[in-house]
């Protein structure tokens, strides 16, 4: 019979939700050179909105590097 005590396993932080990972994107990197002024209304363009996906979609590989370039 197994015993009740069972081990505890820490839980993984949840992934952001894709929404805010777009959103935080948009902020901190498409606000500076999009033609729309805020998140909602960038996001009613539908090529924006489709860009925006698939660029969170695909993570990190998409993102800028920050830091010292090649030496």
């Amino acid at each position: 019979m197994a015993s009740p005590l069972q081990q505890t396993l820490p839980m993984d932080l949840p992934l952001q939700a894709p929404e805010a990972r777009m959103r935080a994107l948009f902020e901190a990197q498409w606000s500076r050179w999009h033609r729309a002024k805020s998140y909602e209304e960038a996001v009613r363009d539908p090529v924006t909105r489709r860009l925006l996906e698939l660029t969170v979609a695909h993570g990190l590989r998409h993102e800028v590097p920050r830091g010292r370039g090649r030496r």
